[in-house]
């Protein structure tokens, strides 16, 4: 870190405001400078100067010029950390209760912190989703279910269980690699695993095959088009938000922490709307939102019923959820507000055609079919269902 920058500017490569524009530059030519005098043999930095220098006091002239010309800006995530460490509060302790269940050390706790900021219904630009930011292939591999209706990697319990699944996975595979190599006992394999939830098992594992079983090697001597600055700093990240977390105290003096998540939890036996449920149980739509993370926007705007066999999570009630239960089991089947027909894919169709000729809407289209979760683009508009696939449309009910 060269310089930080108070601003409330972000850093950003298309629009970079003129102010860190301006710092990157300056910076760029004091270190220029800096390498100029080592070609001289002048060593008389002052001030900022000398901070700089010092920094490269046991690198060669050729990496200080490499380094001025590779500058680039991060933001700051105090803000955003200070909010993680209160939702830490509310699922942190479930968090640990899994992975203490299946074996694996509690420190991995900290890792939503990286992952997510401890946010259930976080999504990323590449499709990752959940408090773990798990890709949708991986997550049907590790036993989540994805849906217009629900998608459990936005469960905050059922996503750590899946996470802890693939720690386990990927610890038996990297450890029976590890034991083919020798001296490797001397090394951690926990920095391999960790960073595996990023670059995957398989690349660690061609990694070690390369490189051998101590991580400091493989950082500093593997070489692979996407092992690269997000991969290698991965673990010096997680490193680092663990410190921060069992060190919070000092880093956030007075920061708030959330109670611990606790709720009752009734399964579902017939499909029923969010409004049946929020009657019957007592309880506003905004609360039943908020329990229940992983239901989607299809379910909230009543184009789909909460499935059969949904775990609901609800408040914590005094008297138990018994009577409310019975009062729903006995109650008739809702008949659906609106009404599914099909549509058979021709040449051409794209999502947004289909949804302009049908009259309905492109992103409800979307969501509707799951094309999203299995087609990727620039743009929704272009997204092109397979030839011959039948597609699902809605109209409310009698239109």
């Amino acid at each position: 870190i060269y310089r930080v920058l108070t601003t409330e500017k972000n850093c950003s490569r298309r629009r970079e405001p003129r102010l860190i524009k301006n710092a990157k530059s300056k910076l760029r030519k004091q270190l220029s400078a800096i390498a100029d005098k080592r070609k001289t043999g002048n060593t008389n930095f002052t001030g900022f100067e000398k901070h700089l220098a010092d920094m490269f006091r046991n690198d060669s002239i050729s990496d200080i010029r490499k380094a001025a010309k590779s500058i680039r800006c991060q933001g700051g995530v105090a803000d955003q950390y200070r909010s993680a460490l209160k939702r830490h509060g509310t699922y942190g302790q479930m968090v640990v209760e899994t992975l203490k269940k299946s074996g694996l050390p509690t420190d991995i706790q900290y890792l939503p912190f990286v992952e997510s900021s401890y946010r259930p219904t976080a999504y990323s630009r590449v499709g990752a989703a959940g408090m773990w930011q798990i890709m949708p292939r991986t997550a049907r591999t590790l036993g989540l279910k994805i849906s217009s209706s629900v998608d459990e990697r936005l469960d905050p319990e059922l996503a750590s269980a899946a996470a802890a699944r693939y720690f386990i996975d990927s610890r038996k595979r990297l450890g029976e690699k590890a034991r083919g190599i020798k001296g490797a006992s001397r090394h951690s394999l926990y920095p391999f695993v960790i960073t595996s939830y990023n670059y995957g098992a398989a690349g660690m594992l061609r990694a070690m095959d390369k490189v051998g079983a101590d991580y400091m090697d493989v950082l500093n001597k593997y070489r692979a088009r996407g092992f690269r600055v997000a991969v290698k700093n991965f673990y010096a990240s997680f490193l680092a938000a663990r410190h921060v977390a069992i060190n919070a105290d000092a880093y956030f003096p007075g920061h708030a922490v959330a109670r611990p998540f606790e709720a009752d939890v009734v399964t579902i036996r017939t499909p029923a709307s969010v409004e049946r449920l929020a009657s019957v149980f007592d309880v506003n739509k905004d609360t039943l939102k908020e329990y229940n993370p992983s239901l989607m926007r299809l379910v909230w705007t009543g184009r789909r019923f909460v499935p059969k066999g949904y775990k609901l999570k609800l408040p914590k009630a005094v008297d138990g959820r018994s009577r409310q239960v019975a009062n729903l089991n006995s109650m008739k089947a809702e008949e659906p507000k609106y009404v599914e027909y099909p549509y058979r894919v021709k040449r051409g169709d794209t999502a947004c055609g289909i949804a302009r000729k049908e009259g309905v809407s492109c992103r409800e289209l979307i969501a509707l079919n799951n094309l999203c979760l299995l087609y990727t683009s620039p743009s929704p508009r272009d997204l092109n269902p397979n030839l011959g696939c039948r597609l699902m449309l809605v109209n409310r009910g009698g239109g």
